[in-house]
Order: C-alpha cells, then sequence, then structure tokens
C-alpha cells in the first residue's frame, strides 16, 4: 500500500482548471490501481486539476478491503477496471457492501460504453478513461458534490422524520396527557398516554366522547370556561378530576395554550393534563425530606459534617461514628483525631477559612477507630442565607489514602523507568501527544554538552545537521498526524562539533480510549553501520567498473573474431561462386551440389555470426524510451512481412490505437522478429494476429503450433524444432526477442493448444 500526496498546483502558465476542491483537510482517495506508473499519472492530473488530496493506493482485494472497513477514512474511491486477479466490478460490489455513501468512479484504459454503463447500473458514480484523464478532475469534484448533496437531503429527511418521530416520541412518552384541537375547539388528536390512562380507544374518544370521562360535577364549568378561551384565543388553565381505566378519579391540571401562525391566527389549540395526585404525594413526601437525608448520609462513603456559623461542629453524619469510634463522637475531642504532623497546620487553615467566610479544603491524616492513620480531603462550604451572612457550613471528608498510595507507586514507577532509561546505551526520549520533548537521557546531554536546565521542547533540533532538518521534520509531523510509528535516519552534532548518524526510532503511546497519551522514542548511533555501507558502495562501483571494462574488452574481442571469421567465409563464398560459374560445365552434378551446399552454408554461418553478434549487443545497448505508435510501426513491418511471403498469401489482422514506451529501435527488432516467425510459420492464406489485451501484446498465427514441453526452449539461442529445409532460421530471433523484452522490464512467453493449433506469443513491457 502507498500512500502520496496530490496538493494543488499554483504554479504560473497552466491552463484553467476546474474549481480546486479545497478544505481545512485535503480530500481522502483511495485508489485501487496496480500501476505506479498510472497511480502517479493520476496523482499529477488532480494536482494540476487544482485537487488538494491526499491518495492511498491499493493493488490487492485484501487491502481494498481493509481500508474500506476504516469509517469515514476516504471522501471517494477511484479505481482501475481490471486488476490482477480482482476487476473492477467486484471492487464496486465490495465498496457498496462497505462504503455504500461514498461515491465510486473508474480510471480505466479498457471500459468500454457497454461495460461503462453496466458499472453505472451496478452503483458507479462515474467512469472516466484513461487516455482523457483531463475529466478527473471534474468528475472527481462533481461526484463528491453530488455524494454531498444526496447526504444533504438524506440528513434533512431523516431530520424530518426524526423531528416527526421525536414529537410522537415525546407526546406518547411525556407524564402528561395531550391533545390537540382545531380552531373551533374539536378534539383532533390524543397522545398515547390519554388511551392508557382512559381505557379507551380513538373511536370510543370521537365526536366529544371524551367528555364522558370527565367528572359530571366538574364538566359544565369546564365547558364554559373552554367557550370563553375559545372565544377570545385566551389561555384555558384549570383542575378537575378525570376517570382513569379503573374508574376512579384523580385530579388534573389541565393547561390549553393556542398555536398561532406568522399572521397570529390560531391554528390549532394543544393542551395537556397533569396528575396533580402524585404532585400533592410529593409534596407530602417533602416533610420527610430531612429523614432522607440522614439515610443518604449514612450509606454514602464520605463523611458528612455541618458545621456552626462560627465553625463549631453542629452535626455530623452516621459515617463519623462508624470510622472514628462511639468515644469520639464530641466535638472537642475532633483535634485529637488529626495526625501529629498535620494538626496545628490543619486548625489554622479551617480558623482562616471561618474569618474570611471562603471554602476551606485541606488535605490530613485522620486516625481511625483501629490507630490507622489514613489520608482524607477535607472540604467544607459555606451556605448563606438571604442577608448574604453564613447561616452554616457543610462539609465532606474523602478517604484518599489508597490514592496517595496509587500516586506514590507512579511515582517510583517513573523512577525506574528514568533508571532504565539510564541504563541503555542508547539515548531514550519522550514526548507529549503534539511532539514537544519533555525528557532525555543523561547519554542526550553527555552526546550533546546540551544544558540539562534547558528548554529541552524544540532545542533539540538545534543539533540536527541542517541537510536533514527539512526531511526530518516532515516524517516527525506525518507520525504526529496520523500515529504511525516513527522511523527516520539523521546525523546529531556531537559536543565536540563532529555530526555522526543515528537511528531514531518512535511509538505512540495510548490510553483506553486510542489516544494518543505520549509518544516514546530512541536514537541508536548507526555512525560504523553508515561507514561500512559507504565503503560496500565504494567495492560495488570499483567492481562495476571492472565488469565495464571486461565487457568492452569481451566486444572487442568478439568484434575481432566476427571479423576475421567473416573474411574467410566471404572467400569459401566467393571462390565456390567463381567455381561454379567458370567450371559450371565440367562438374559432375555431385560437385555442383557439394560447391551449393557449401555456398549455403557459409552464407548460413555468417549470418549467424550477424545473430549472434546482434545478440550480445542487445544486452549492452543504451535504451532510450519514449512514446511509440505501436500501430504504425506493426502495419508497416506487416506490409514487408506481406511482400517478402508473397507466396502465402498471408492475412495481417492489426489493431489500432496500441501505443507503448520503449526504445524504439529495439522495439522495432523485436515485432520485426515476431511477425518474421508467425508468417515463416504460418500455412497459406494463414491469418496473423497483433494486438493488445490489458497491457498484455500478442502475435498469434495459425500456423504448426508447438508442444508444451517446448514453449519455453524455444526463446533460448539455437533452440530450432525443425530443420532448415522445413523453415531456415539462425535459432537466434526469438532469444532476441526476450533479451529485448527483459531490457525493457517485461516478460516473454508463448502459447499453444499443440501441433497443428498455431502459436501465440505474448509479451509485457514495462513492470
Amino acid at each position: 500500500m502507498t500512500k502520496e500526496e496530490c496538493d494543488e498546483n499554483t504554479s504560473g502558465g497552466q491552463a484553467p482548471s476546474p474549481p480546486s476542491i479545497k478544505s481545512l483537510n485535503p480530500t481522502s482517495i483511495l485508489l485501487l490501481e496496480d500501476s505506479p506508473l498510472d497511480a502517479e499519472l493520476i496523482a499529477r492530473t488532480l494536482r494540476n486539476g487544482g485537487v488538494e488530496c491526499r491518495l492511498t493506493r491499493v493493488d490487492t482485494e485484501e487491502e481494498f478491503r481493509s481500508c474500506l472497513k476504516e469509517f469515514g477514512a476516504f471522501d471517494i474511491v477511484l479505481s482501475d477496471f481490471r486488476i490482477p486477479g480482482f476487476d473492477g466490478l467486484e471492487a464496486l460490489s465490495i465498496a457498496k457492501e462497505l462504503q455504500p455513501d461514498v461515491p465510486f468512479v473508474f480510471v480505466s484504459g479498457v471500459m468500454g460504453e457497454d461495460v461503462a454503463v453496466d458499472a453505472l447500473k451496478q452503483g458507479a458514480t462515474d467512469y472516466v478513461l484513461k487516455n482523457r484523464l483531463d475529466r478527473l478532475a471534474i468528475a472527481l469534484t462533481r461526484a463528491l458534490e453530488e455524494s454531498r448533496l444526496r447526504k444533504e437531503r438524506a440528513d434533512a429527511q431523516h431530520a424530518l422524520r426524526e423531528t416527526e418521530a421525536n414529537f410522537r416520541a415525546l407526546a406518547d412518552n411525556m407524564d402528561q396527557l395531550a391533545w390537540m384541537s382545531a380552531p373551533n375547539g374539536e378534539v383532533v388528536w390524543f397522545n398515547q398516554r390519554w388511551y392508557n390512562y382512559t381505557g379507551s380507544s380513538p373511536s370510543e374518544l370521537a365526536n366529544d366522547g371524551y367528555k364522558s370521562f370527565h367528572d359530571p360535577e366538574m364538566l359544565p364549568i369546564a365547558g364554559e370556561r373552554w367557550a370563553h378561551s375559545l372565544a377570545t384565543g385566551e389561555p384555558f388553565d384549570m383542575e378537575f378530576p378525570l376517570r382513569g381505566a379503573d374508574g376512579t378519579y384523580r385530579p388534573f391540571l389541565t393547561r390549553v395554550r393556542p398555536i398561532r401562525n406568522a399572521e397570529g391566527r390560531i391554528t390549532r389549540w394543544f393542551g395537556t393534563l397533569t396528575d396533580v395526585g402524585d404532585l400533592r404525594a410529593a409534596q407530602r413526601e417533602l416533610s420527610a425530606s430531612e429523614e432522607l437525608y440522614r439515610a443518604t448520609a449514612d450509606i454514602i462513603p464520605q463523611i458528612l459534617s455541618v458545621h456552626n456559623p462560627d465553625g463549631s461542629l453542629a452535626w455530623t453524619s452516621p459515617g463519623w461514628k462508624k470510622y472514628f469510634g462511639a468515644e469520639h463522637e464530641s466535638a472537642d475531642k475532633r483535634p485529637q483525631l488529626i495526625h501529629p504532623e498535620d494538626r496545628q497546620a490543619t486548625i489554622d487553615k479551617w480558623r482562616e477559612c471561618v474569618e474570611k467566610s471562603v471554602s476551606c479544603e485541606v488535605q490530613y491524616r485522620l486516625r481511625r477507630h483501629d490507630g490507622e492513620y489514613r489520608w482524607h480531603n477535607a472540604d467544607v462550604r459555606p451556605i448563606f442565607d438571604d442577608a448574604g451572612k453564613i447561616d452554616r457550613w457543610v462539609g465532606s471528608y474523602t478517604d484518599i489514602h489508597d490514592h496517595i498510595a496509587l500516586r506514590d507507586a507512579l511515582r517510583q514507577s517513573e523512577s525506574q523507568y528514568r533508571q532504565i532509561a539510564e541504563s541503555l546505551p542508547q539515548i531514550i526520549w519522550t514526548t507529549r501527544p503534539d511532539g514537544y520533548h519533555d525528557f532525555f537521557s543523561s547519554r542526550w546531554y553527555e552526546y550533546t554538552g546540551m544544558p540539562r536546565d534547558g528548554e529541552r521542547g524544540w532545542e533539540w533540533s538545534d543539533y540536527l545537521h541542517h541537510d536533514d532538518l527539512e526531511r526530518t521534520s516532515a516524517i516527525w509531523q506525518r507520525s504526529l498526524t496520523t500515529g504511525e510509528d516513527y522511523t527516520v535516519e539523521y546525523r546529531f552534532r556531537r559536543h565536540d562539533g563532529e555530526y555522526r548518524w543515528f537511528l531514531g526510532l518512535a511509538k505512540p503511546i495510548r490510553d483506553d480510549a486510542g489516544s494518543i497519551v505520549r509518544w516514546f522514542g530512541s536514537l541508536t548511533d548507526i555512525q560504523e553501520q553508515k561507514e561500512m555501507e559507504t565503503e560496500l558502495g565504494r567495492r560495488v562501483q570499483e567492481r562495476t567498473a571492472e565488469l565495464e571494462a571486461a565487457n568492452q574488452e569481451m566486444e572487442g574481442f568478439t568484434y575481432s573474431i566476427a571479423h576475421d571469421l567473416r573474411a574467410p567465409l566471404r572467400a569459401i563464398v566467393s571462390t565456390s561462386g567463381i567455381l561454379l560459374e567458370s567450371l559450371a560445365e565440367s562438374l559432375s552434378p555431385q560437385d555442383v551440389n557439394l560447391l551449393g551446399r557449401q555456398v549455403f552454408n557459409a552464407t548460413k554461418l555468417a549470418g549467424q555470426i550477424d545473430d549472434l553478434l546482434r545478440y550480445a549487443r542487445l544486452g549492452r545497448q543504451s535504451l532510450e524510451p519514449r512514446r511509440i505508435d505501436l500501430t504504425a510501426r506493426v502495419l508497416a513491418l506487416a506490409s514487408d512481412a506481406r511482400f517478402q511471403y508473397a507466396d502465402r498469401d498471408l492475412v495481417f489482422e492489426v489493431q489500432p490505437g496500441m501505443e507503448v514506451e520503449g526504445d524504439p529501435t529495439t522495439v522495432e527488432m523485436l515485432i520485426e522478429n515476431l511477425i518474421d516467425n508467425a508468417a515463416k510459420y504460418s500455412p497459406h492464406g494463414g491469418h496473423v494476429e497483433i494486438g493488445c489485451d490489458d497491457g498484455v501484446y500478442f502475435v498469434r498465427d495459425e500456423g504448426i503450433g508447438i508442444e508444451a514441453q517446448y514453449a519455453e526452449r524455444i526463446f533460448r539461442p539455437f533452440e530450432r524444432l525443425h530443420r532448415d529445409d522445413e523453415f531456415p532460421g539462425t535459432g537466434v530471433g526469438l532469444a532476441n526477442v526476450k533479451r529485448i523484452v527483459e531490457r525493457h522490464g517485461g516478460r516473454v512467453w508463448a502459447e499453444s493448444d499443440g501441433l497443428g493449433k498455431g502459436t501465440t506469443i505474448r509479451f509485457t513491457l514495462g513492470r
């Protein structure tokens, strides 16, 4: 998985681009693409199109699924249509399953119109052909905007439904009985609480049926007041009994308010009935609140106290007696319960707070009934009356002994951590979540000479080599932003001015919620390792130079051998030709045949020498890659082959629009060898097809075919499966093809269904 930034390009002289996508956070794009070159082209296209984004490239189904499972991690998905072992429609299906609301745009070079329409029907947002990447920024912007609008519409519809549901839920679950009426007083709605209380149904309440649940004695009075409100628009408040499902009447307070529109006209009336029977019961219960308070004070873990305005103790909760024992209930013994070391400071603090009428919070040790002193936090606050004078003091005493013990244990743990850090050979450091360094082990100060009492936070960068500063800062900021582990190699200045290489490593420390609370890092001196790498590089360069010299020497030797062989071969051919011409009448047929074979074999040997030299040259020849119109070159070479093999009446089928990145000279040699090979083995009237399928080029013939066990051997030098009298050749052509393909970073292979069923040579150029 790789990540790339495609920030907005602000350089001048560019053609107009679509509106840039700018936000506090760049657009997060998940790109399913197996070609790093295509991914880089897409990133550059988006950057030139004004799109500020963060692009994450994956090329397997497993990575694709893993990324999509991170809810909200990506704003949009861009996908090639064909990925090795995985296709775009499968990716679309997975995306719709895991992130149905994230836009999905195909970016492909092989997507036909029918396939594109089918993909759109299956949920794709759009598609862009790789030869029309100028549409990509616009398509991405439109897809994001459509996604945003869909979300806004969905949110609005959801909010409306939620509002209606909330109203009904509120109305049906509120403690009051509720109802609504038309402006003329005709009741049109009751909440569920009304039905539950009265045990009625909507049909029973229709046509003023609800009046049957009112107290008959109070109904006329209620009717008059309701009529008055309808006539005047005034609110209606009244208390009257209402009959429940069990037949009993309970008092209810009804409150009815008019609901008006913008013009002030009443559009409906909304009324509630509150069961005041419960309220009255609550009022009765209020008288028992003192007892309830005391019971509560008895069960809570804190000790509670009430003090008089002068600070003297007036009341304590039962927890006081439980902690101190019955013999210490009296107020005059209270100071004796404080630890002797804390007693006077506590008394002085309490007196000061009483004099200033301010809250008093102090920590001290109190003796328990068993004689153990335990730390407590005393929090005593003044209660003022209406005149602003202290009416009483209310205090609570919380046992914090275990907390103090835990704090001391934590301090001890930190001390042990520092001891361990100081014992390690590496430099140990820690930072806050924002990257501010708050700790260095002693080895840092020993190495740099930095004052121990100096400001640690950002001064560490003063000791960093200036050539490493920008790179280091970028990597560190990325880790702080993403939470990824931090790994970097950089140089730090020693106290004597020498710079040495270090390996910096850091990991985030997270709390239970997953939030980073600290970074823990180390610095390991790797100067000797770097020096060894430099020495190894020097040796590699020396060895490379030696090999290049040997190659040059071998090349000279090869050409010398070729020159020395060509001269006698030319003499053999020339002499044999002269003999055939001058002595033709006197030579026997057997002699003529022998001389002819001698000319043929010498000529063939010369051709093999040329092919061998060409094969050797291909391994050293420098390549100059550029964009090639492959279809045009294939058509020209096919025309030559059609002329060369005119007696076979061959038909060549060439796929239009083929382009490739490669060295023109060697690529032409590659195609020439493959076309010649196909033509040579094709029958009379045979078809030769040259095309490309998803980045894999092929030359297919209807010739003699090959058996599977020989499919790899045909690419070896001088490996031939047929005699010269059947199919002439030197046995080096396909070996040259393989070398050219491998020099371009590709691979080549042969496919055949068997003898007599033709052969297809497939190859790729580039990884």
